[in-house]
């Protein structure tokens, strides 16, 4: 990677059908277990496509399926060619919904 600039980028994700189901639960117990299963997914698909020690992942975000991380442009152009990462305007609205913003 050499000296390349890292940025924040929130990513947000293609729809989940077990994120809807949990994030349904509004309990406590749910709302906990919505919160683990993110952190996990989100871990997981940083884990599988990106090289170890080259991101910091920053959070993982309830309200919507998505995290904040740091990552390098070229890792930005990486992640947004997947099909896991919303692209335009997936996950419904009119607008255009960007996978991945700075």
């Amino acid at each position: 990677m050499g000296d390349q600039r890292i940025d924040l980028y929130f990513v947000f994700m293609s729809f989940d059908p077990n994120y809807e189901r949990l994030r349904a639960d509004r309990s406590k117990e749910g709302m906990e277990a919505l919160d683990a299963y993110l952190c996990k997914k989100h871990d997981r698909l940083l884990a599988k496509l990106l090289q170890p020690n080259t991101y910091k992942k920053k959070s993982s975000l309830a309200i919507v399926d998505g995290f904040s991380v740091e990552i390098s442009e070229e890792q930005v152009n990486f992640l947004g060619s997947h099909s896991w990462i919303c692209q335009g305007s997936e996950g419904g609205g009119e607008e255009p919904r960007a996978g991945l913003i700075p």
